[in-house]
């Protein structure tokens, strides 16, 4: 009776210790329908924007899941661990929609870049300004939560 009594107590004090209360969630409508535009593109590499610098990798997430609508490979992706690879994109992708970013993008090989307007925050306007007269990309679609897709010339 005491043993049973004392690993109650046990068990309810490390729940009580861990718990955080209350839980944020947010509501999965689903992967975006834009990103079904890339279904049918043969040799697609896609870059997602904002590019996360190595130590918020963790921001990719969504990234990785959304890719599951296309099945084409992100320069964004991650598995866990983030290689020499991510790092050296990092430097530069990180500052999107500056030229010389864009310009590391196509040098490294990427074919399109999805914009998440969503993610720039207050700076989102000036995102959308400086891409508007680019001639080197083309607007391929949007949608209403923000998100651009673009294909480099």
């Amino acid at each position: 009776q005491a043993r049973l009594g004392l690993s109650l107590a046990l068990l309810t004090g490390v729940t009580v210790e861990v718990w955080q209360s209350p839980i944020r969630t947010e509501p999965f409508d689903g992967v975006p329908a834009i990103y079904s535009l890339l279904t049918e593109s043969p040799g697609v590499m896609l870059v997602e924007a904002p590019f996360y610098p190595p130590e918020a990798v963790f921001e990719n997430g969504e990234y990785v899941l959304n890719a599951t609508r296309h099945w084409q490979p992100v320069m964004n992706g991650t598995s866990g661990a983030t290689p020499m690879s991510y790092r050296r994109r990092a430097e530069s992708f990180w500052y999107f929609p500056r030229d010389w970013a864009i310009a590391a993008m196509k040098k490294e090989g990427a074919t399109h870049v999805m914009v998440h307007l969503e993610r720039f925050g207050p700076e989102a306007p000036d995102v959308l300004k400086a891409l508007a007269g680019r001639q080197d990309l083309q607007l391929l679609g949007a949608d209403g939560k923000g998100h651009r897709l673009y294909k480099f010339k």
